[in-house]
């Protein structure tokens, strides 16, 4: 027994630690390797080494001093080259972003090989690799965004090219579209594996809390999204680091947070609907330590996560506007004719009569045959008020007025 509980927890581990490599979802550094003078070095070693991790990547120039590293992981990173007759030179601080091809070049400087040089990016590095166009957001930066729920297609609602139909749920999608095409020709990608039926809808939607980044491509696709022809959405989950991180939280509506809507005459308590949304989350991350046993800083990692979504919203009735024999109809009347006529070219209008609020008006009460709807709150008559006494009135025997019309009020 207490061995089948070892298997098990070894297997689980491994389940958990277990990256899935794709070209999609991982990014490529790659370069010259130079002297000050511009020649190239062959044979030079490289170390790419991504910073949070302590995951190493080996690779040497040709002998035309280029090099290339693939399948790395987003995130921080850093490059170490030595080669004989030459300092150690090690270039950091800069980032490597979902699906990128990263160009790094490195100049070394004659010396001994103990010695060391340290170059610090100052600014971000142009992507000079592809012609794909897009944009990456930060999966942190995306959750903090007030969206009504946290799923990763709410990321469409900020990038540029994406238009959308009706009203788009994050959720699917379905009413999206970029560059004008349709929702099927758009695909996702969850840690380079394909999320979507391509049936202009159905897709996974895993737990946001967990995304390290989201990336869109809205143009010149690459030939590895051949799934897709107008773009992709690409999901990279965090996966773990050299430290422990923890991060949850909730989306939370109930009736007293939705107010009535404009044609809706009861709220839902009145409807007996309960209008509940609930969207709790969180994810665990880091190096698998097992005391006494393993540690696994540098080398294995894991990530764990959840999020549950209670939704009551779709039980919620039509609402129809009110039938027209229920519409409330109000004639502003004139101190002698039960009609309202234009003012006449050349009087101020503050020498016209004025409204002012009077005694009430309600909709039929619920049931009745005529409307077959619930009361509506008191909706107000009008009654005229004269101008001050200062202002003239015209005489309407001595003014030509054009023809009566009766003015109704809806």
């Amino acid at each position: 027994m207490r061995n089948r509980l070892g298997i098990g927890l070894i297997a689980l581990v491994l389940l958990l630690a277990m990256s899935v490599l794709a070209q999609n979802n991982t990014g490529i550094i790659s370069g010259r390797i130079m002297d000050q003078t511009g020649a190239l070095v062959p044979n030079a070693q490289i170390t790419v080494t991504q910073t949070e991790t302590g995951v190493d990547s080996i690779s040497q120039s040709n002998s035309e001093g280029l090099y290339r590293v693939p399948g790395l992981r987003d995130g921080p990173y850093k490059v170490t080259v030595t080669a004989a007759g030459f300092k150690k030179t090690v270039r950091e601080g800069f980032d490597l972003q979902i699906g990128q091809i990263l160009d790094v070049e490195i100049k070394l400087e004659v010396g001994n090989v103990t010695e060391s040089v340290t170059v610090t990016n100052s600014i971000p590095l142009l992507d000079t690799q592809t012609s794909s166009t897009g944009q990456v957001m930060e999966g942190s930066y995306f959750y903090e965004l007030p969206n009504y729920q946290h799923w990763e297609k709410g990321v469409l609602y900020y990038t540029p090219q994406v238009g959308s139909t009706n009203a788009p749920w994050p959720g699917s999608l379905g009413n999206w579209n970029i560059n004008g095409a349709n929702s099927y020709q758009t695909a996702t990608y969850e840690d380079g594996m394909l999320s979507t039926s391509m049936d202009g809808g159905t897709t996974i939607n895993s737990v946001s809390v967990a995304d390290e980044e989201v990336k869109v491509l809205t143009s010149a696709m690459p030939a590895e999204y051949g799934h897709a022809t107008a773009g992709a959405l690409i999901v990279v989950k965090k996966g773990g680091t050299n430290e422990f991180h923890g991060e949850g939280g909730e989306l939370f509506k109930n009736n007293p947070l939705v107010h009535r809507r404009f044609f809706q005459l009861q709220t839902n308590p009145q409807q007996n609907i309960s209008d509940l949304f609930q969207m709790p989350d969180f994810v665990v991350s880091g190096p698998v330590i097992i005391p006494k046993i393993y540690n696994g800083r540098n080398k294995t990692f894991f990530e764990i996560g959840g999020s549950y979504h209670v939704d009551s919203s779709s039980n919620a009735a039509a609402i129809r506007p009110p039938p027209p024999q229920c519409w409330p109809a109000t004639s502003v009347r004139s101190p002698t004719r039960s009609t309202i006529r234009p003012r006449p070219a050349g009087v101020s209008p503050a020498a016209t009569y004025r409204a002012r609020p009077s005694r009430g008006i309600s909709f039929p009460r619920a049931g009745s045959a005529r409307c077959g709807m619930p009361s509506r709150p008191t909706i107000h008559s009008w009654r005229p008020r004269r101008a001050p006494a200062a202002l003239p009135i015209p005489d309407p025997a001595e003014t030509s007025w054009p023809p009566e019309r009766e003015i109704t009020l809806i």
